[in-house]
């Protein structure tokens, strides 16, 4: 019994090694890879311009993933709204301010909570370089985010099952909230600019949208 529980922990261990690994490998060389802007990318940090093992924020609102990132310096956003739109829309929160703390344009890449040794930057204090997408101020012309799916016309949408609607994650306590991170994984690239899946033919607005 002995002997079999080492190997369990040991399997275990292995498997968390592996998924840390593929994520790092997720990252790595895609534009949320900012080692580049660093003054020794061979020996910077890819994932700490995201996460920290230790110290990690406790803000409200931050990603509750070891969370290495200030808050987004915007005080308010402009938000998305429409006549034909059966929800509203609140300020972001959680999941989408952790993505707004780099693209909202205001905020520098390297605003970190714990800053490690290896992240010396070329230009401190910048925000995201050009290439990159900085959503601004406004979000009057971007997906609506930080609203209940739940709370829409039912007939016009793909019910959700078990806080997903499809292979699209939703967030927030009730896990009922659309953000970010509900069209985009930031550790995958493979669609295209971090899709959770592929939108040939529409098909990332049609896992939501009934059509």
């Amino acid at each position: 019994m002995k002997t079999f529980k080492i190997l369990l922990a040991a399997t275990m261990g292995i498997a968390m090694i592996g998924a840390a690994g593929s994520a790092q490998a997720g990252v790595a060389g895609t534009k949320h890879d900012l080692t580049p802007l660093t003054t020794s990318p061979s020996t910077a940090q890819i994932c700490v311009f995201c996460h920290t093992p230790h110290a990690a924020s406790t803000a409200v609102g931050a990603p509750p993933v070891l969370w290495n990132r200030n808050a987004s310096v915007t005080a308010s956003f402009t938000l998305y709204s429409s006549p034909t739109m059966d929800n509203a829309t609140s300020q972001p929160t959680g999941v989408s301010l952790g993505c707004l703390s780099c693209h909202d344009g205001a905020t520098a890449y390297d605003s970190l909570v714990n800053t490690a040794n290896a992240t010396a930057l070329t230009t401190p204090g910048s925000t995201m370089p050009v290439g990159v997408t900085n959503l601004g101020t406004s979000l009057a012309n971007d997906h609506p985010i930080s609203m209940t799916y739940g709370g829409l016309a039912g007939a016009e949408f793909v019910a959700a099952v078990s806080g997903k609607v499809g292979v699209l994650p939703l967030f927030g306590a009730g896990s009922d909230q659309v953000e970010c991170a509900s069209c985009h994984n930031p550790h995958d690239s493979t669609n295209g600019k971090f899709l959770r899946t592929s939108n040939n033919s529409s098909a990332l607005c049609t896992t939501c949208h009934v059509k």
